[in-house]
């Protein structure tokens, strides 16, 4: 029972973690074009 809470803490964790790259990148995508349209 502990070991299953565990592995989904886990696996919650690593995907928060990816979720928060993709937002990332996908703002500084954005943000680049941006520059890019102000220049």
């Amino acid at each position: 029972m502990q070991d299953s809470i565990l592995m989904e803490g886990i696996f919650r964790i690593i995907c928060l973690q990816k979720t928060k790259q993709i937002l990332m990148r996908h703002l500084l995508h954005h943000n680049k074009s941006d520059c890019f349209s102000l220049i």
